[in-house]
């Protein structure tokens, strides 16, 4: 299910961070998660349980965010379009 608003800047710049972070700490190429339609997990999974807690992690410290069980129940959450919209939600971006 992709998002469909406009990204502003700095929502572009979180997707930017967002796909140099697979490609840099868990080795996913961009073109494979656009290839994927940028599902990170699921039925079309680039990682594993362990590199998705690793990366929200990540993403929790980076962006000074918490995501809620509710983030974690939500489908989107586990695509970029999902995470660039619950990060610049929760920093009014």
């Amino acid at each position: 299910m992709a998002l469909c608003v406009k990204e502003n800047s700095a929502q572009t710049k979180i997707r930017q961070d967002i796909l140099n972070l697979l490609n840099t700490r868990f080795g996913v190429l961009p073109d494979k998660v656009q290839a994927n339609g940028g599902h990170l997990w699921g039925t079309r999974d680039l990682l594993n349980p362990c590199g998705m807690v690793y990366l929200v992690h990540i993403l929790e410290d980076r962006y000074e965010v918490r995501f809620s069980e509710t983030n974690f129940d939500d489908p989107p959450f586990y695509t970029i379009d999902g995470l660039v919209h619950i990060i610049a939600q929760k920093r009014n971006l």
